[in-house]
């Protein structure tokens, strides 16, 4: 399993247990964009400010 996933899975466990959040959302490291996915990245910034804007308004 990749470590991103592990850790993805650790932080949505104790989320159920302690409901410090409504959801948690896993995007990509922007790093890991700009090295291996550069011809996409406008559809990875897209994607960033579409979480973002949820995350600030809609809060």
């Amino acid at each position: 399993m990749h470590v991103a996933r592990q850790e993805c899975c650790f932080f949505q466990k104790i989320n159920e247990q302690y409901r410090f959040f409504e959801e948690i959302q896993v995007l990509p490291h922007p790093r890991w964009v700009m090295q291996y996915r550069r011809k996409s990245m406008k559809e990875f910034v897209s994607l960033y400010l579409e979480y973002l804007t949820k995350a600030i308004f809609f809060s």
